[in-house]
């Protein structure tokens, strides 16, 4: 078992742009807000059955994330306690988006998920030709394949 440990920012700080990689359309990394947060400690911890590659992301008091189990998990970001999962066909590497209540997230089965945000179901999704993993040594990631 994985674990993942979160460091949970206080809600103002992520609420207006933190739905996205990096909190904005530019994938800045800036938030503003005149407050610094005090990350002295874990505030709680998550086990999934595989590991966490990618961000999490934090709106409306829950953490949002995928995982090498193939799911898509929903945090409450207060407590740590498991809202819902859902499973794919494969790991879950991307890192969500939310908008419109629903949460958007590719995993290496091929598809791109739409899932409801407050329930975990699936809204739809979308067959992609999947990924094709670099095969140059010392090269990490993946491409979409064309």
């Amino acid at each position: 078992m994985h674990k993942l440990l979160v460091a949970v920012l206080p809600f103002h700080l992520v609420a207006a742009d933190g739905t996205m990689f990096r909190g904005d359309a530019a994938h800045s990394g800036v938030y503003a807000s005149t407050v610094s947060p005090d990350l002295s400690a874990v505030k709680w911890k998550f086990k999934t059955g595989g590991k966490v590659i990618s961000s999490a992301a934090v709106v409306a008091g829950t953490a949002y994330f995928g995982s090498t189990d193939s799911k898509l998990y929903a945090v409450d970001a207060s407590s740590g306690k498991l809202r819902w999962a859902f499973a794919t066909d494969g790991p879950v590497n991307s890192s969500p988006l939310l908008s419109g209540g629903i949460v958007y997230v590719g995993s290496v089965d091929g598809n791109f998920y739409a899932v409801e945000a407050g329930s975990g179901k699936l809204a739809w999704k979308f067959q992609t030709g999947g990924e094709r993993r670099f095969t140059a040594p010392g090269e990490l990631g993946a491409r979409w394949r064309e």
